[in-house]
Protein backbone atom coordinates (compact mmCIF):
# COMPACT_ATOMS: atom_id res chain seq x y z
CA UNK A 1 0.00 0.00 0.00
CA UNK A 2 1.38 3.39 -0.92
CA UNK A 3 0.25 6.90 -0.25
CA UNK A 4 -0.93 8.37 -3.52
CA UNK A 5 -2.55 11.60 -4.61
CA UNK A 6 -4.45 9.98 -7.48
CA UNK A 7 -8.22 10.53 -7.50
CA UNK A 8 -11.10 9.85 -7.79
CA UNK A 9 -12.07 7.39 -5.08
CA UNK A 10 -14.55 5.87 -7.54
CA UNK A 11 -12.91 2.46 -7.44
CA UNK A 12 -13.41 2.36 -3.66
CA UNK A 13 -16.22 4.70 -2.71
CA UNK A 14 -18.88 6.95 -4.16
CA UNK A 15 -20.03 8.02 -0.69
CA UNK A 16 -18.46 11.11 0.92
CA UNK A 17 -19.07 11.19 4.67
CA UNK A 18 -18.32 13.52 7.60
CA UNK A 19 -17.16 11.80 10.80
CA UNK A 20 -19.96 13.59 12.68
CA UNK A 21 -22.46 11.54 10.61
CA UNK A 22 -21.07 8.24 11.88
CA UNK A 23 -23.34 6.91 14.59
CA UNK A 24 -26.18 4.58 15.44
CA UNK A 25 -28.53 5.87 12.71
CA UNK A 26 -25.97 5.31 9.93
CA UNK A 27 -25.03 1.89 11.29
CA UNK A 28 -28.67 0.79 11.47
CA UNK A 29 -29.06 1.83 7.81
CA UNK A 30 -25.96 -0.18 6.84
CA UNK A 31 -27.25 -3.19 8.80
CA UNK A 32 -30.44 -3.14 6.71
CA UNK A 33 -28.27 -3.78 3.63
CA UNK A 34 -26.81 -7.00 5.13
CA UNK A 35 -25.74 -9.67 4.59
CA UNK A 36 -22.56 -8.37 2.99
CA UNK A 37 -20.45 -10.56 0.74
CA UNK A 38 -19.37 -11.06 -2.88
CA UNK A 39 -22.59 -9.82 -4.49
CA UNK A 40 -23.31 -7.21 -1.82
CA UNK A 41 -20.05 -5.63 -0.57
CA UNK A 42 -19.81 -3.71 2.70
CA UNK A 43 -20.30 0.02 1.95
CA UNK A 44 -17.06 2.00 1.72
CA UNK A 45 -17.05 5.71 2.51
CA UNK A 46 -14.55 8.50 1.85
CA UNK A 47 -13.69 11.55 3.94
CA UNK A 48 -11.40 14.30 2.63
CA UNK A 49 -9.14 16.35 4.86
CA UNK A 50 -8.76 14.09 7.89
CA UNK A 51 -5.76 14.53 10.18
CA UNK A 52 -3.93 12.50 12.80
CA UNK A 53 -5.24 13.20 16.30
CA UNK A 54 -2.49 11.09 17.92
CA UNK A 55 0.79 9.41 17.04
CA UNK A 56 0.08 6.34 14.84
CA UNK A 57 0.98 2.94 16.28
CA UNK A 58 2.36 -0.03 14.35
CA UNK A 59 0.89 -3.35 15.51
CA UNK A 60 2.65 -6.68 14.90
CA UNK A 61 4.97 -4.94 12.38
CA UNK A 62 2.15 -5.05 9.78
CA UNK A 63 -0.81 -2.94 10.83
CA UNK A 64 -1.53 0.69 11.71
CA UNK A 65 -3.75 1.94 14.50
CA UNK A 66 -4.64 5.59 14.02
CA UNK A 67 -6.76 8.19 15.80
CA UNK A 68 -8.20 10.35 13.01
CA UNK A 69 -9.86 13.75 13.34
CA UNK A 70 -12.31 15.38 10.96
CA UNK A 71 -14.07 18.58 11.96
CA UNK A 72 -13.53 17.96 15.66
CA UNK A 73 -14.86 14.38 15.58
CA UNK A 74 -12.26 11.71 16.42
CA UNK A 75 -12.42 8.01 15.52
CA UNK A 76 -10.04 5.08 15.84
CA UNK A 77 -9.00 3.54 12.54
CA UNK A 78 -7.29 0.25 11.72
CA UNK A 79 -5.12 -0.02 8.63
CA UNK A 80 -4.58 -3.72 8.07
CA UNK A 81 -1.23 -4.38 6.33
CA UNK A 82 -0.64 -0.59 6.11
CA UNK A 83 2.44 -0.35 8.39
CA UNK A 84 4.66 0.71 5.42
CA UNK A 85 2.74 4.04 5.43
CA UNK A 86 3.91 4.88 8.96
CA UNK A 87 7.04 6.89 7.96
CA UNK A 88 4.98 9.09 5.61
CA UNK A 89 2.36 10.03 8.22
CA UNK A 90 2.94 13.46 9.75
CA UNK A 91 0.91 14.79 12.65
CA UNK A 92 -1.51 17.43 11.45
CA UNK A 93 -1.02 16.65 7.74
CA UNK A 94 -4.26 16.57 5.77
CA UNK A 95 -5.14 13.18 4.31
CA UNK A 96 -8.05 11.62 2.46
CA UNK A 97 -9.36 8.32 3.79
CA UNK A 98 -11.50 5.53 2.34
CA UNK A 99 -12.96 3.12 4.90
CA UNK A 100 -15.74 0.85 6.06
CA UNK A 101 -17.36 1.59 9.43
CA UNK A 102 -17.63 -1.23 11.96
CA UNK A 103 -18.59 -1.72 15.58
CA UNK A 104 -15.67 -1.46 17.99
CA UNK A 105 -16.42 -4.50 20.12
CA UNK A 106 -13.49 -3.82 22.44
CA UNK A 107 -13.92 -0.12 23.31
CA UNK A 108 -17.52 0.38 22.18
CA UNK A 109 -18.78 2.81 19.57
CA UNK A 110 -17.52 2.75 16.01
CA UNK A 111 -14.15 2.44 14.30
CA UNK A 112 -12.91 2.76 10.75
CA UNK A 113 -11.51 -0.15 8.77
CA UNK A 114 -9.20 1.72 6.37
CA UNK A 115 -9.20 0.73 2.71
CA UNK A 116 -6.91 3.54 1.55
CA UNK A 117 -5.18 6.56 3.03
CA UNK A 118 -3.48 9.22 0.94
CA UNK A 119 -2.25 12.78 0.92
CA UNK A 120 -5.23 15.14 0.74
CA UNK A 121 -6.23 16.02 -2.80
CA UNK A 122 -6.29 19.75 -1.97
CA UNK A 123 -2.79 19.54 -0.43
CA UNK A 124 -1.46 17.54 -3.40
CA UNK A 125 -2.86 20.10 -5.86
CA UNK A 126 -1.20 22.97 -3.99
CA UNK A 127 2.20 21.20 -4.14
CA UNK A 128 2.13 20.95 -7.95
Amino acid sequence: TTMSSARPWGHLSEHELDFASIGDELMHSIAKLAPHGMGNPTPVFATAGVSLAAEPRVLKEKHLKLRLDHGGSNLWAMGWRMAPLHPSLAAGAAMDAAYAVEADDYWGGWRLNLKDLREAEAQASAAV
